[in-house]
């Protein structure tokens, strides 16, 4: 009788055990966009038609590329120092420099106010939410509202657009443990697509 009531007691602390757990927990946005110095990321330029996906130069291997070169301190906060690049000969020779950094679930970035010559950070994409869910980002003075498209454990997109106004939606798709896989133009059917990568 002692050895039932053991029995017993063992299983409901097993089940009790087990409702407590969070088999849910959220990915990290540093698991979504590794920021460290020296990734490196290769994109090509395409655009749809209908289904099917259509590189603008099929002889090169890659035309833009982007790499982690360092970190800046932004008002009391590392940011990792995102530099993209033009590498196709075609195309401008295009340079720029983005501020980001991750925190917990979220990914956020900075840029220098033309006005006040001072440092804004903002929020990009929040990597906590699930499918369906919408928040609210201000970017190049403008507010953007964004929904999470698609979500499973390694991929979530995430859906950019101003409301009532026109050709400026876009989309990103970010997958676990590799970064920004893809942006795409919703209304221009062109973006970036993720060909190569190298993480520390």
């Amino acid at each position: 009788m002692l050895i039932k009531y053991i029995i017993c007691f063992m299983v409901l602390l097993f089940l009790f055990n087990s409702c407590n757990e969070n088999p849910t927990q959220p990915v990290s946005a540093e698991q979504f966009y590794p920021l460290k110095v020296g990734n490196k990321w290769y994109y090509k330029y395409y655009h749809t038609n209908g289904d099917t996906i259509k590189y603008d130069y099929s002889d090169s291997e890659y035309e833009l590329y982007r790499e982690v070169i360092g970190v800046k301190k932004i008002n009391g906060k590392n940011y990792s120092i995102m530099e993209s690049k033009n590498s196709n000969p075609l195309l401008v020779n295009h340079s720029d420099t983005t501020y980001l950094r991750t925190d917990r679930y979220k990914l956020y970035f900075a840029y220098k106010d033309a006005t006040t010559n001072q440092y804004i950070e903002r929020m990009f994409a929040d990597f906590s939410l699930e499918k369906a869910d919408t928040f609210h980002i201000v970017k190049d003075a403008y507010e953007w509202v964004v929904t999470v498209k698609e979500k499973t454990t390694n991929i979530i997109k995430f859906h950019y657009e101003i409301p009532n106004a026109a050709d400026e939606e876009y989309e990103e798709t970010y997958v676990k443990n590799v970064g920004l896989k893809s942006s795409y133009s919703t209304d221009w059917h062109m973006g970036i697509m993720l060909v190569n990568y190298e993480l520390k």
